[in-house]
């Protein structure tokens, strides 16, 4: 089989069921070091954010193993999303659109101006599923991450992540419940940022707990956190297999 004038291998074979291991088990596996590796870059105070992108990454990496067809991406890109009923308005019958690899629906990108509508992650964790109807492989989406350097643009940064986690919103294929976290370093905070009901009514992100690194109880309940996710889906290999997470 060729693409571009390039072999492709042929397609894996299907993901292989195992006993679901509890978040209890899957934070025993963590190797000690990148515990601690993690809790120094986030306890002290980096020269620059992306001095910590090397230990997150690894402890995601540990969390969410690719033998389970989980995938970390750095500076993962969300690409504004059409909402579903304005797909089919007047307008934009007269638009390209094309459904993206997460499952929302986007004006083509050779359209004139759509480099505002992306928005850059530090990391996106998802898993590599197929989609039954048209036999396709996509990511169903876990979790969105950001790190700062420090506590001093904070307002900024929560006003991105919610950004983020909206901008995720009408994906198709993502966790229901899909977080996204907001790392902050020198004071070793994690903010955990979910959907909710606003006082308006609408749905929006809110705030769903703060991790304090300092705290061990707290250190441990975000590695619990993260663990669970991928307990949840650690057998999925579709985007309609039951139960959803």
């Amino acid at each position: 089989m060729s693409l571009h004038g390039s072999y492709l291998p042929p397609p894996p074979p299907p993901l292989r069921y195992e006993a679901i291991p509890t978040p209890e088990e899957l934070r025993s596996r963590i190797e000690p070091w990148v515990v601690f590796d993690f809790s120094y870059a986030m306890l002290t105070t980096p020269h620059d954010e992306k001095h910590t992108y090397g230990a997150i990454n690894t402890l995601l990496g540990s969390i969410f193993p690719v033998s389970r067809r989980f995938k970390t991406t750095p500076q993962a890109v969300l690409c504004r999303a059409i909402p579903p009923d304005a797909v089919f308005s007047a307008p934009m019958l007269e638009r390209d659109v094309s459904t993206g690899s997460s499952g929302a629906y986007h004006q083509s990108s050779e359209a004139g101006g759509i480099e505002h509508e992306l928005q850059y992650t530090d990391f996106i964790t998802a898993k590599w599923v197929s989609e039954p109807s048209t036999s396709m492989h996509v990511y169903y989406l876990m979790g969105i991450f950001e790190i700062k350097r420090d506590k001093d643009t904070l307002s900024e940064a929560e006003g991105q992540v919610k950004g983020y986690l909206m901008t995720a919103y009408p994906r198709l294929w993502r966790r229901r419940d899909l977080p996204a976290y907001l790392f902050i370093g020198g004071i070793g905070e994690v903010r955990k940022y979910v959907f909710g009901i606003l006082e308006n009514g609408n749905v929006g992100a809110v705030i769903a707990r703060i991790f304090h690194l300092s705290n061990p109880v707290d250190a441990e309940a975000l590695l619990l956190d993260l663990c669970s996710a991928a307990s949840d889906c650690w057998n999925r290999s579709n985007v309609d297999e039951y139960p959803l997470a």
